[in-house]
């Protein structure tokens, strides 16, 4: 029991990662398109490329994790990888970057 309901964690955790890396794509061709339209903010190239590099990494690493986890080592720390998703989605999508509230 306890290998079955593992191996189905694991595989709709693997869903999971294709999912945020196909979303994370998208956002990188919204940026894209932003900069061979001309529409963009200075630094925009650097920081697509900065963010995809550290995406890739810790897309991997949650991969490598990932395997461990199927043989019972260890657990999965996806805080680097989603809080690289959220930087790559503020880029585009001010409002969801969280506002500090007046005191």
């Amino acid at each position: 029991m306890d290998r079955r309901l593992r191996s189905r964690r694991i595989a709709v955790f693997s869903s999971f990662l294709l999912d945020m890396r196909r979303d994370f794509e998208r956002l990188q061709s919204v940026g894209q398109a932003l900069l061979v339209t001309g529409q963009h903010s200075p630094g925009l190239h650097e920081d697509l490329f900065r963010l995809r590099v550290q995406f890739l990494r810790s897309w991997w690493l949650v991969r490598a994790e990932l395997a461990l986890y199927s043989l019972g080592i260890g657990a999965v720390d996806t805080s680097g990888l989603v809080a690289t998703f959220r930087g790559t989605a503020r880029l585009f999508v001010p409002e969801m970057t969280p506002q500090a509230s007046a005191a």
